[in-house]
């Protein structure tokens, strides 16, 4: 039986306001700008498959946005990074 990631609108947005702002970070790295944006055409997707150097950057990433709590709310980001560590937690 394949599992499916499954992340709600909510939860893309936040995962892609996250890319958008470490794409801006680094900047000019073609492979790196590649890699966000094989990440980000996936989570676009109803049923994401992502592996878990993928999942762990976004983790990472989303850690970022804790940074502008004004913009983004606190509890969701950290909802998302508990969701996406127990996925890669698992066996």
């Amino acid at each position: 039986m394949i599992n499916y990631l499954v992340f709600d609108t909510d939860e893309k947005k936040l995962i892609f306001a996250a890319l958008k702002l470490r794409e801006k970070i680094i900047s000019g790295d073609r492979d790196f700008e590649t890699y966000l944006y094989n990440i980000q055409e996936e989570v676009s997707k109803e049923n994401v498959f992502l592996s878990r150097s993928q999942l762990d950057s976004i983790q990472n990433y989303l850690g970022s946005l804790l940074d502008y709590k004004d913009e983004y709310d606190q509890a969701a980001v950290i909802d998302l990074e508990n969701k996406i560590d127990a996925i890669t937690e698992l066996p």
